[in-house]
């Protein structure tokens, strides 16, 4: 499918969760008109649509290795909301039948994607959110036996200079089979000349868990010496 059909098929999605319909009903109305011409103005006509209800994002999380089998994650703004203090924004993750299998709200979404951290058949939902201040906090959310579950306590999964789920490379590991690696980095913004520490966590007994934490510019300035090696020298000076 070309990429403008793709956002189409999302929007078309979408829209149909607002207007209450079920999954297998606007999944077949979404293709059946991504296969038509597409002209600029049904696409605006979509645009607005999706602009009056407010939705800032929407994403497609697979939960098992069944291409079909997904689970809807949308991000919706809102101004007032009883369950929140102030505005923000409401993730509402639904299952293929159209019920709502999770919700939760923030000030802010930085960003939503999924990523194989567990290295099984089933993609992890990860989520960069802020409640409010300078603070981030890395949520990572699975799906077990018909409900999402957190795989991370955020308690401990603030950061305020950068996130990062990886695979582990350390010897004596198997990096395609060893579950990811999460690197939450502190030190009150980029503009701080305070000290920069990442904590560490690595999968134990279906969680995340901190192990520790280690200074950022060491392992940069572990970096550059390696960079600052003979051959690559040479090669930067090509």
């Amino acid at each position: 499918m070309v990429p403008g059909k793709t956002v189409i098929v999302a929007l078309l999605a979408a829209l149909a969760i607002f207007a209450g319909l079920v999954w297998g009903k606007f999944r077949s109305e979404a293709f059946a008109s991504s296969s038509s011409t597409g002209k600029q103005g049904d696409n605006k006509s979509l645009l607005d649509q999706l602009n009056d209800e407010r939705i800032v994002a929407i994403h497609n999380w697979r939960i098992d290795d069944n291409e079909e089998k997904l689970l809807l994650c949308v991000v919706q703004r809102f101004d007032k909301d009883p369950q929140y203090d102030g505005s923000g924004v409401k993730l509402t993750i639904i299952d293929p039948t159209g019920a709502t299998v999770y919700e939760k709200r923030y000030s802010e979404v930085g960003r939503v994607y999924s990523a194989t951290a567990l290295r099984n058949l089933s993609e992890q939902l990860v989520i960069e959110a802020n409640y409010g201040g300078s603070t981030s906090f890395l949520h990572m959310l699975d799906f077990r036996n018909g409900k999402v579950v957190e795989l991370i306590d955020a308690k401990e999964s603030d950061f305020d200079v950068g996130a990062e789920v990886r695979p582990q490379f350390r010897s004596g590991v198997q990096a395609a089979s060893e579950p990811f690696q999460i690197m939450l980095t502190h030190g009150v913004g980029l503009a701080s000349p305070a000290r920069k520490s990442t904590s560490v966590f690595r999968y134990k007994d279906g969680k995340y868990r901190r192990l520790g934490e280690f200074s950022q510019q060491q392992v940069d300035d572990y970096v550059e010496r390696q960079l600052m090696t003979e051959p690559n020298k040479a090669k930067m000076a090509l």
